[in-house]
């Protein structure tokens, strides 16, 4: 057996501060006197030691009141006060059996009473006991009492036993059963509704040596010593039989009034904890599905017999074979503290299941080749059937195209349809699409846009000796500029060749000319003016270096050339009617011998 060993734990343990009465301690603290093992398993909140005979007895777990003062509970116009002083048994046992802590109540004999409590497996008991004296006159209602009144006579003695009884899991924390058991210590009048007790739990009071209380079921209140019982609705496996004896006197003998009651285990609930999915699909992703009950014991699922061609479980993982409703059943069935939970159900659709379509992008066609299976091989992974638009023996534009398929599965049961789309490049040759010949004037600026067409678009390149201050570009969009300023002395023909490439034999090639001509009059018509009228005309010219300078060689009767080449005056009234002969010079700004040339036009008068 083990020894008692002084307590280097300091552990005080609160009580209930609704029902106590003025002065009263708040709590209880262990004393020097606990056992080491017990001091540690509550120290460490480990379950309690074992002992052989099963009973750790009230003499090894000691407890005091804390701050000096007793426990003192409510009792209506009486104080209850629980002396832990010598002659006193006070002190808290673990008992293996519910009938030894019973029996270590040490109550006096009460004909007809029956307190039995079954042992539950894996099960222990703490018992709390101690010892109680009412203060004040006891003639009245006693402090025990539920409701009503419980009267003794003159005589009637007050002092008593008051305990609790907790019924615990044997691997519970002894820190958490202590504090279940002393939150629980009370008098039966204190028991105003179920939850003021942990589950499996009793209260005893003791009057006159017996087992004594007067039990408020007439009133509708069934409440009777545990929290399992279910208000209005009194049924399970414990059966106690009250005697409710009341001393008598010199001219009453003794009143004895019986009720017999039964106790049950809580009530308890269940609650789903996961969200039903909202994307269930005929073997697609698995479902863990998840509950709790409010007993805390744990649920267990199943399939409702509605569906089980939907879905099937597996511990609380969810499949999906079939299509439909999916409902899975919460069960909870109870133990010796709790009743069995109302059933509860999770249900929610599972849709059929999209086929998947496997299609690689198709390698590259020449423009003008029939679409085959070669482009069209799409699968899937169910059977089915294909529909490829556009189908078979097509003939695409170049460029890049879509190909689409529609898929239908034979199993239209638990199978939707399916489609699927690839682009595919139709390629062509290129072709340059733009003239092969271009002027540029020397010394001035000049642009002209190569264009070529294909698909992939081509790349285009100049290959050749262009003249200084001109440049070809490719734009990479079937698109390249040959501009620029041919430097002065560059007049003369380039011959060049434009290539135009994309990956597809044969590469278009032209043969292209830029021709750089010199100095020359681009005016090559004259408007028509009238005789004795104002006649003006901005001539024309280009290549040479700038700045020109215009001179006239002959000129109609009237008119002047400004060195701009601005003609312009009155052709005179004295002028024959008919064509006139204009002789005009143009001259650039060449350094040493400028360029000039000049140039015959026709003016019609009228």
């Amino acid at each position: 057996m083990a020894t008692p060993a002084s307590s280097a734990l300091q552990k005080t343990f609160p009580l209930d501060s609704e029902i106590l009465g003025p002065n009263s301690s708040l709590g209880l603290e262990l004393d020097g006197s606990t056992d080491a093992d017990v001091l540690k398993a509550i120290a460490t909140n480990q379950p309690f030691p074992t002992r052989p005979a099963g009973v750790i007895d009230l003499t090894h777990i000691s407890l005091v009141a804390s701050g000096g003062n007793p426990v003192a509970f409510k009792g209506g116009d009486t104080t209850v006060g629980f002396a832990f002083s010598a002659g006193v048994t006070a002190g808290l046992g673990v008992f293996d059996d519910p009938q030894a802590a019973i029996q270590a109540l040490g109550l006096g004999e009460t004909p007809g009473l029956d307190l039995t409590i079954g042992a539950a497996p894996n099960s222990r008991y703490t018992l709390l006991r101690a010892g109680y004296q009412a203060s004040g006159s006891v003639s009245g209602t006693h402090p025990i009492g539920v409701l009503g009144s419980f009267t003794f006579g003159a005589s009637a003695a007050a002092d008593g036993v008051g305990a609790v009884l907790h019924r615990f899991d044997v691997g519970a924390g002894a820190d958490t059963v202590l504090q279940d058991t002393i939150l629980s210590w009370r008098f039966p009048r204190h028991v105003t509704s179920a939850d003021k007790l942990k589950p499996g739990t009793w209260i005893v009071a003791e009057a006159d040596g017996s087992l004594s209380v007067t039990l408020g079921a007439s009133l509708g209140y069934n409440f009777n010593f545990i929290k399992e019982v279910q208000a209005f609705g009194l049924s399970g496996d414990i059966g106690l039989k009250i005697d409710a004896a009341a001393a008598g006197d010199a001219s009453n003998a003794p009143a004895t009034a019986q009720q017999s009651f039964s106790i049950g285990p809580a009530a308890q609930s269940i609650s789903f904890t996961s969200t039903a999915p909202t994307n269930a699909s005929y073997q697609g992703a698995t479902y863990a599905v998840s509950a709790t009950a409010s007993s805390g014991l744990p649920v267990s699922f199943t399939v409702d017999s509605s569906a089980v061609s939907v879905c099937s479980v597996s511990g609380s993982t969810i499949s999906f074979i079939g299509v439909g409703t999916c409902t899975i059943d919460a069960d909870q069935s109870g133990n010796a503290d709790f009743q069995p939970a109302p059933q509860v159900k999770q249900s929610f659709g599972v849709a059929k299941a999209t086929p998947t379509i496997t299609w690689a992008k198709p390698s590259p066609i020449r423009y003008g080749t029939a679409l085959s299976s070669k482009q069209l091989d799409a699968s899937a992974s169910v059977p089915g059937t294909f529909s490829f638009i556009p189908g078979s023996g097509s003939v695409l534009g170049p460029g890049p195209q879509t190909l689409s398929v529609a898929f239908k599965p034979i199993d239209t049961t638990d199978y939707s349809g399916a489609s699927a789309s690839v682009t595919i490049y139709v390629s062509t040759a290129p072709v340059i699409t733009s003239r092969a010949s271009v002027d540029f004037p020397e010394a001035s600026s000049g642009t002209f846009t190569v264009t070529a067409t294909g698909a992939p678009t081509p790349v285009i390149a100049g290959i050749g000796h262009l003249p200084s201050g001109v440049t070809f570009v490719d734009h990479r969009n079937g698109t390249a500029t040959l501009s620029g300023t041919p430097t002065a002395g560059t007049k003369g023909t380039y011959t060049i060749t434009i290539e135009a490439s994309n990956g597809v034999k044969p590469a278009a090639l032209q043969s292209f000319t830029l021709t750089v001509s010199g100095l020359q009059i681009l005016t090559t018509a004259l408007p028509t003016g009238t005789r004795g009228h104002h006649y003006s005309v901005q001539l024309q010219a280009s290549g040479g270096v700038l700045p020109l300078k215009w001179t006239e060689v002959s000129l109609p009767a009237g008119l002047t050339l400004s060195t701009a080449g601005l003609l312009s005056g009155t052709p005179s009234a004295s002028l024959p009617a008919g064509s006139q002969r204009v002789l005009v010079k143009v001259q650039d700004s060449t350094p040493g011998v400028p360029q000039s040339t000049t140039k015959t036009l026709t003016l019609s008068l009228t």
